[in-house]
């Protein structure tokens, strides 16, 4: 059953000051989020990754959940499909999506009863 459901869309220029600011960036990355980062060497691809990962942070507060940005990681299978990785005891399903100037975020948020919909 859906719990919340939360959404945000961000301009990825927002970050463009981010890329090179190892401070900035632990404000809203995870340690594994910044290892993921550091592999990519096109900085419009780091700014798509940084807003995407700042606007699912945000879809996810406004869904209803609490924490520390830099201690969630949003991260993707080897699919592509994104996830999040937290120690709450809640699930969140998750979706992301960007263009060249804007990124958006969409969670809902599940009983924890329910291991897969």
């Amino acid at each position: 059953m859906i719990d919340n459901l939360g959404v945000d869309i961000i301009e990825n220029e927002r970050f463009a000051t981010f890329i090179d600011d190892d401070h900035k960036l632990s404000k809203i990355l995870s340690d594994k989020e910044k290892n993921v980062l550091i592999t990519f060497s096109n900085n419009n691809r780091k700014l798509e990754y940084i807003a995407s990962r700042f606007a699912a942070k945000e879809a996810l507060y406004k869904a209803g959940f609490r924490f520390e940005f830099n201690q969630v990681s949003i991260l993707n299978y080897e699919d592509g499909r994104p996830y999040v990785s937290w120690d709450l005891n809640r699930k969140a399903l998750i979706s992301l999506s960007h263009n060249k100037t804007m990124s958006i975020a969409i969670v809902l948020a599940v009983e924890p009863c329910f291991e897969k919909l």
